[in-house]
């Protein structure tokens, strides 16, 4: 018989921080693939900035800003920008659900807190479910900002410029795939505060 341990995180809660790191890591990776385009003559990662090469995104994310968010035109240029912003509020809370162990019972059932320790300090974060659905909404905005500032016309462009395009979700429910009936409703419902506690 094996043994294993339940971190005794709802379905909800562990579907939410599930699809925050997945969110979050599209999101290095679009911001990766951007900067990279800013060095079109770079023939192999030594020639790539130091932060490139690294493991500290908060110095990717610097360099996205200088090299990506403020080069770009004006108003795609305020959109990215507002996009770093956003990202480095969220980069406490995305850190404290990757890098923390999540508990309950510190402040009652309904909360879980990460607590992890950095630089022999221990850090807590509370984090309720509907938090967790706020920051899953506010990264899938983050997310489609980066890559369409200009909203709906840089969409349309970019998908006129691949062609025809159908998303996974689209395709599983057109051909009747099993996978289909997998995708739940994570938003948080009307009236919630939102924003890690």
């Amino acid at each position: 018989m094996k043994y294993m341990f339940d971190t005794e995180m709802t379905d909800r809660e562990t579907m939410l921080v599930g699809k925050i790191v997945t969110l979050w890591g599209s999101f290095e990776g679009v911001i990766f693939q951007q900067i990279l385009s800013t060095f079109p003559d770079v023939t192999g990662p030594s020639k790539l900035p130091k932060p490139m090469n690294g493991m500290q995104f908060t110095s990717i994310l610097d360099l996205w800003r200088e090299r990506v968010a403020a080069t770009a035109a004006e108003a795609a240029r305020e959109v990215l920008l507002r996009v770093y912003d956003r990202a480095v509020q969220l980069m406490p809370f995305r850190n404290a659900l990757v890098h923390g162990m999540l508990v309950w019972g510190e402040d009652g059932i309904s909360s879980l807190t990460s607590i992890r320790v950095r630089k022999n300090e221990v850090i807590r974060v509370k984090l309720m479910a509907d938090d967790l659905a706020d920051m899953m909404s506010e990264l899938g905005e983050i997310n489609y900002d980066v890559r369409w500032p200009n909203g709906h016309a840089d969409r349309e462009r970019a998908l006129s410029e691949d062609g025809f395009y159908i998303s996974r979700r689209g395709l599983a429910m057109l051909s009747g795939h099993d996978i289909a009936n997998d995708w739940l409703d994570l938003t948080p419902p009307s009236g919630s505060t939102g924003g890690g506690s």
